[in-house]
């Protein structure tokens, strides 16, 4: 039997402590994301905190991160509101979880980049929530759904290329007949 992952704070003091944001009267989901960055072990809270400070966030859009290593970080304090519900009312009351990685490190494009140690910490975290809780708890699953967006990202690419591939042709039809009106 593998020991349980372990939930810990950042090293540093990140904007989360310094920017606390209003509570949070009751939880009623979990969101589960991809933080969209490149599957790499140096990030966690202390980045994350930077990189969405700079996206006006104020800070770590997550209560919880989970390191590529298994390791829980404590992100946003648990009992306030993200500013990632900002965006979605119905994110209000929920608690979000953001598992680095989402990101192909080669060509930028979206995958699914979780390791078996972070899968065993989503599970432990999740089962922890709902013991401490003890509400019936929505999840919002979207690293399922990576899959359907990466797919899409795909298909649009795949389509830009065929489209950019037909102008080039039409460019040498057009040099070709000696048609440089339509160059």
């Amino acid at each position: 039997m593998q020991p349980d992952p372990v939930i810990a704070r950042p090293r540093r003091t990140t904007r989360c402590d310094l920017f606390r944001t209003r509570s949070r009267d009751h939880t009623t989901n979990i969101s589960l994301n991809y933080a969209g960055t490149q599957p790499d072990p140096r990030i966690g809270v202390e980045i994350l905190d930077v990189v969405h400070a700079v996206k006006a966030s104020f800070s770590c859009l997550f209560h919880y991160v989970i390191r590529t290593s298994g390791l829980i970080e404590i992100g946003r304090h648990p009992a306030t509101v993200s500013t990632r519900s900002r965006e979605l009312q119905r994110l209000h009351f929920g608690l979000h979880i953001g598992i680095v990685g989402g990101i192909d490190p080669e060509t930028g494009a979206r995958m699914h980049t979780i390791t078996p140690e972070q899968e065993a910490s989503v599970e432990y975290l999740m089962q922890r929530l709902a013991d401490y809780l003890q509400e019936p708890l929505e999840v919002h699953d979207h690293i399922a759904d990576w899959a359907t967006l990466a797919r899409a990202d795909a298909d649009h690419e795949a389509e830009e290329r065929e489209q950019e591939e037909e102008d080039a042709l039409d460019r040498l039809e057009d040099l070709s007949s000696g048609d440089s009106e339509r160059l």
